[in-house]
């Protein structure tokens, strides 16, 4: 019996089950593996002979502080591999970054001595292009890198539509 009278529980497991989340999760280790495979030498999951492994294996003997070192060097040698070794990286962070600031209203006008900032990046183009002249090479592309679209008259101005803000 509900004696609080809220009729809003949960729905359970059985109803709201996210297979998505289960999906991404599976994925994401399978590229873990495969990676770690490509690393290793391996062909298959059933292993390598120990000398066509690119990386000392410690031998039986070695303590457990050894062999918590091999693997934490492992484990960075592999990260440098495939996190930072990737230059793809630093401009996906720097884009995020911007549109961080962006979401707050940051705009701040691109040429060097001008200090203004604007709540809107369409109120920064127009204030570059009015300005300072500066019309932004849109090389055929529908849309800038915030997602704004390009005028079509090629006046270089921007503008955004309700669906590109949500």
């Amino acid at each position: 019996m509900n004696r609080t009278g809220k009729t809003n529980a949960a729905a359970g497991p059985k109803k709201k089950y996210n297979e998505y989340k289960e999906f991404h999760t599976c994925e994401v280790a399978a590229h873990i593996c495969t990676s770690f495979m490509q690393m290793a030498g391996m062909k298959n999951s059933e292993g390598n002979q120990p000398s066509l492994v690119p990386f000392l294996l410690p031998n039986s003997s070695a303590t457990k502080q050894e062999k918590g070192e091999w693997l934490l060097k492992v484990c960075e040698m592999f990260v440098d591999k495939y996190v930072f070794d990737d230059t793809s990286i630093d401009d996906l962070v720097q884009k995020t970054h911007q549109l961080h600031l962006a979401s707050l209203g940051h705009y701040k006008c691109r040429i060097t001595p001008c200090e203004k900032v604007y709540v809107y990046h369409s109120a920064r183009v127009s204030h570059e292009i009015n300005v300072h002249q500066q019309l932004t090479n849109r090389q055929g592309k529908l849309r800038d890198e915030f997602g704004y679209y390009y005028c079509c008259d090629d006046c270089g101005k921007v503008f955004s539509t309700k669906a590109t803000r949500n």
